[in-house]
């Protein structure tokens, strides 16, 4: 059997058509993997940089001097009391969370500065703060909602 009767079997032929799509087939999963490990990596790494690209933009005045910090942690409801630095609060949920309020603690009504002796029972309030061990939130703005 010659070289021209061997390449022009249909048998060789089938053999090289297969080789051809096999190496197709690769490339193409291989671009596939390539392609999901940079989206991998991309979401993976989407974390370290979500406050700078999404939250960055967030105005001065939410709390003032602490524009670029995330403010993802509080609570809001009416204020059952107020005494010795903590105030308790009933949520929407009938649950009541205890607040500590603190010298560095931001407290506005409308757009006045306010203290705690501003703070009543039954008065609205929104608190922005970060949890402690204990539960209780550390209070860096408190915001009296007026009535209606």
């Amino acid at each position: 059997m010659d070289l021209k009767t061997f390449y022009t079997s249909k048998k060789v032929k089938f053999a090289l058509w297969a080789l051809v799509f096999l190496a197709v087939l690769l490339f193409v999963f291989q671009a596939g993997v390539t392609v999901g490990i940079n989206r991998a990596n991309f979401s993976g790494h989407l974390g370290d940089t979500y406050a700078r690209m999404f939250d960055g933009g967030r105005p001065e005045g939410m709390i003032p001097g602490q524009a670029n910090e995330p403010l993802g942690y509080g609570t809001s409801g009416k204020v059952l009391s107020v005494a010795n630095g903590t105030v308790t609060v009933s949520t929407s949920d009938n649950l009541e969370k205890i607040v500590k309020v603190t010298s560095d603690t931001i407290i506005r009504k409308s757009h006045d500065q306010a203290t705690t002796t501003d703070l009543k029972a039954g008065d609205s309030i929104v608190v922005v703060g970060a949890p402690d061990a204990q539960g209780e939130i550390d209070a860096r703005l408190i915001r009296i909602v007026p009535t209606q």
